[in-house]
């Protein structure tokens, strides 16, 4: 009887103990599945954040609604400002006090770089929806990413504006980051291959203001077009370089496709061209047109890329965790076997590096409005 007794403690200990450990990880069998999230919700760039959260929004419901409606998803929100130290604290507060299994975010580059060794060492899987550095290629096993490498952006634009544009000289103005830097060198090395020569490189720093040194370096090189890769400084560059009779064609990437960059510079960026992901809103595909109306539905405004982006990273998470039946354990190596998954923001397969491969195009700013060029 006793031998009985001390079994049946044995295994109550044994629950116990998994459902604790359990805890400890991050899930909790009888309340959440805790994911973390780094985001700028304030200061210049909370623009993004706010259709990032959005986006992801969209995607919780939806995967709490149709796979995990015993054990939810729990979202939980870190403010990063989209500077590098407060993303550093972030996820070290995720990690060691809510005990996430994984990290959505942060937004740039230099945010994710900072992180991706603390993500690593923990063995935390880190998406990011947005940043785009080469460098991300090589952070670490854990280190996954929704958007394509600036490699291709680069390569894509600089082809672009060699075969169809046939400039010859462009001036580069690029943020002084890893995101802006990673861009410049990629542009620079396919326009180098293209014979383009790049006339003059200025960069900027993060929420700058006065962009007139840069701009009377620019308007000195008398290029063709204007490469400018950066966030929200972009509408203050572009109407300072306007009040300084520069009005260069402008070329640049995904990020230039901000209302506010049209708002703040006005008629210079018309005929502005750039590279952009495979998310087109007006689509008639099934998983779009479910994310368009459902977004609409809740926050009355058409979602835009950095929404899409992020509603397909949270979407990625998740069916890794479906594969991997809640087990947070091969929540990484599930990652790395998605392949063809339909995403709003294109078919998306992840390689070998955590980097996806997906297709890309052309849009140009016509009469005011983002439209497209060269639909991918």
């Amino acid at each position: 009887m006793k031998n009985k007794i001390y079994i049946i403690i044995g295994v109550i200990a044994a629950i116990v103990v998994g459902i604790l450990l359990l805890k400890d990880k991050g899930i909790d069998k009888d309340s959440s599945i805790k994911i973390g999230v780094i985001l700028p919700l304030t200061g210049d760039a909370a623009f993004y954040g706010e259709s990032m959260k959005n986006g992801l929004e969209i995607a919780l419901s939806e995967l709490n609604q149709e796979n995990f409606n015993t054990t939810q998803i729990n979202l939980i929100y870190e403010d990063s400002e989209a500077k590098p130290a407060k993303a550093v604290s972030a996820i070290n507060k995720l990690i060691t006090v809510d005990k996430v299994i994984s990290v959505i975010g942060p937004l740039t580059s230099s945010e994710v770089l900072s992180v991706a060794p603390i993500a690593e060492r923990n063995k935390i899987v880190l998406m990011t929806p947005t940043a785009s550095a080469p460098a991300i290629t090589f952070a670490g096993d854990y280190i996954f990413r929704n958007l394509t490498s600036d490699t291709y952006d680069g390569i894509a634009i600089a082809q672009y504006a060699a075969n169809k544009l046939n400039y010859k000289s462009i001036a580069i103005a690029y943020l002084n980051n890893d995101f802006g830097i990673g861009l410049r060198d990629a542009f620079k090395n396919e326009a180098d291959k293209l014979g383009i020569t790049i006339t003059k490189e200025q960069a900027f720093q993060q929420d700058e203001i006065d962009f007139k040194i840069q701009i009377v370096s620019i308007k000195e090189s008398q290029s063709d077009a204007l490469f400018v890769v950066g966030g929200k400084e972009l509408g203050r560059l572009l109407k300072q370089a306007s009040n300084l009779k520069i009005n260069l064609p402008i070329l640049s990437v995904g990020v230039f496709e901000d209302p506010d960059i049209i708002k703040i510079a006005g008629n210079v960026v018309e005929g502005a061209y750039y590279t952009y992901r495979a998310y087109d809103p007006s689509s008639d595909k099934l998983e779009v047109k479910k994310f368009v109306n459902s977004y609409k539905s809740k926050y009355q405004k058409e979602p835009d890329l950095y929404a899409s982006l992020s509603y397909d990273a949270l979407h990625l998470v998740g069916l890794a965790l479906i594969k991997a039946k809640e087990n947070e354990n091969t929540l990484k190596d599930q990652l790395y076997q998605i392949k063809d998954f339909p995403g709003v923001t294109g078919v998306t397969t992840i390689d070998s590096n955590g980097d996806v491969n997906k297709p890309m195009g052309i849009k140009s700013v016509k009469n005011g409005k983002f439209v497209w060029i060269e639909k991918p």
